[in-house]
């Protein structure tokens, strides 16, 4: 069941999301980790100032999720 949901947002994220957040350079903006784990980001974020943050591609649904420190 992850699979296909992770299918399904992947398949959001390319044809809905991609063409608004690519940079003119062809890569995506440093804020935006793609599609990883809440554990994940939250490890990202362990030596980052308090007020840090990332955003993610939910891995459970279209959307994307704020990790913050």
């Amino acid at each position: 069941m992850r699979r296909i949901q992770r299918r399904a947002t992947l398949r959001w994220f390319q044809e809905t999301q991609a063409r608004k957040v690519v940079q003119e350079d062809g890569a995506f903006p440093s804020w935006l980790h793609g599609m990883i784990a809440r554990r994940e980001a939250e490890n990202l974020l362990l030596e980052k100032s308090l007020g840090s943050f990332l955003i993610r591609i939910s891995q459970s649904r279209p959307g994307y999720t704020l990790t913050y420190r």
